[in-house]
């Protein structure tokens, strides 16, 4: 057994070599600008790169390759030979000082985390003042796990990386259509591919277009959707206050589409890993209405996931986003979801001028709450779910409607401006998920 491992530790010695002198001859062709096209050393055209399109290709490069060191170690401590232990979750915190110019690392065992309990808000009082000293200070956190079973083997969920095949929709049913599911789902011709791409690959000859585009263009807003209230809105119930279902069953999910369809509108948010992933991964789905959060682990569902569509494509019910654009891909391109109907909060608030547009920048203006974003650079690959996690999964959809109310009162008396930020959030549904096809200049060839 000594002598295994052994071998093993100087297959992995071995390999670090070749990467480290690899990237030394990026790193100095990078620097050099004399980057050949026709060279075996590197694939990169001979464009000449200003400072900051090379300190971003060098961090690019940097990453990839601390993710295969890491990986190496894996391999040597035999971490993915634990099958049925639980996840080791380790606690990543970044301190940044801005005004000393200087940071701290902090890494401990997240289960001895001796910080105050996570409700997940904050009651932010409208007369405290922030300290000065603080506003040039922040922290960063990342909850990992040195050996998470990747869902794709644990699940048996299929991906499909080639690039000689296309982007095939995983609709197998078309609810709420207009064009039948067998007309939506013709192949057309490719279109012309990009002069760039890199050669020796065969690319698709053909590619399909959006199951839904029909009827997404087909839509039309109900006018009562641009009704401001006459009465105050009332504030936000906590997360303690409202209920919460966990949902990883088939059953439960058939239960949940049945409850959402007595909802004129809900929220929607989504959990995407993307670290030591190609493609990234969707790993939780949350839905909010008025009285219930829930969040789905979408891993045992992987298969089932695409009876939401029933919910997701009802023109009827109005889908709240925050910052969609990436939602509706990856919804298409792992779950096979699609979205009719959508009102985007970020496009909202965009169009209305405010300055701050993150999430948590218009709660705590709208709802004068704090959101705790600790886990915003979390593993959420991790099973079981730490309820910490959970929690600050539920902020994310808890105050969307309530926010869409919002903004909604906050438009011009014609409501015109919300009038445009409905219709660009009916483009952003339209948009379809490709392949990334590889490119010359892409990092992940040259290592």
């Amino acid at each position: 057994m000594q002598h295994s491992n052994v071998k093993k530790n100087e297959k992995i010695r071995d390999l670090l070599k070749i990467q480290c002198c690899n990237t030394l001859k990026i790193l100095t062709k990078l620097n050099q600008n004399d980057l050949n096209p026709n060279s075996r050393d590197c694939n990169f055209t001979r464009a000449k790169f200003d400072d900051q399109q090379k300190i971003a290709k060098l961090i690019e490069i940097d990453d990839a390759l601390i993710d295969k060191t890491i990986h190496y170690f894996e391999c040597a401590q035999n971490l993915k030979e634990k099958k049925n232990s639980a996840p080791n979750l380790i606690q990543v915190q970044m301190n940044v000082n801005q005004k000393q110019n200087n940071s701290r690392i902090f890494i401990k065992d997240f289960s001895k985390n001796n910080g105050p309990p996570f409700g997940g808000l904050k009651r932010k009082h409208p007369d405290s003042n922030t300290d000065s000293s603080q506003s040039s200070k922040r922290n960063f956190m990342f909850i990992a796990a040195s050996n998470v079973k990747r869902p794709q083997i644990a699940y048996k969920i299929k991906v499909d990386n080639a690039y000689s095949t296309p982007f095939i929709p995983k609709l197998t049913k078309k609810p709420n259509a207009i064009v039948s599911l067998e007309e939506s789902l013709k192949p057309l011709p490719q279109n012309e591919l990009p002069s760039n791409l890199l050669t020796g690959y065969n690319y698709p000859k053909h590619c399909y277009r959006h199951p839904y585009q029909h009827e997404i263009e087909n839509f039309t807003v109900p006018l009562e959707f641009f009704n401001k209230l006459e009465v105050e809105l009332k504030p936000p119930s906590s997360i303690g206050e409202k209920q919460f279902k966990f949902i990883n069953k088939r059953d439960d999910l058939c239960e949940l589409i049945r409850e959402l369809k007595n909802y004129k509108e809900i929220a929607i948010d989504l959990e995407h890993h993307s670290f030591r992933s190609y493609q990234g991964l969707t790993c939780l789905l949350q839905i909010s209405t008025d009285d219930t959060d829930y969040i789905i682990d979408v891993f045992p569902l992987w298969n089932d996931m695409q009876m939401l569509n029933e919910i997701f494509t009802l023109p009827s019910i109005l889908k709240v986003f925050h910052s969609s654009t990436f939602d509706i891909i990856w919804l298409q391109r792992d779950l096979g979801i699609y979205v009719v109907n959508m009102f985007d909060t970020w496009v909202a608030a965009k169009i209305l001028d405010y300055q701050h547009l993150s999430l948590s920048s218009l709660v705590e203006h709208f709802c004068q709450f704090q959101m705790d974003k600790r886990f915003q650079l979390a593993d959420w690959r991790i099973r079981p779910i730490p309820d910490e996690m959970l929690q600050y999964a539920r902020c994310d959809t808890h105050f969307l409607l309530k926010l869409k109310q919002e903004l909604l009162n906050a438009s011009d008396e014609t409501a015109n401006l919300l009038r445009v930020a409905m219709e660009r959030s009916q483009q952003m549904c339209l948009k379809r998920y490709e392949k990334k096809l590889p490119e010359i200049n892409d990092h992940v060839h040259l290592i």
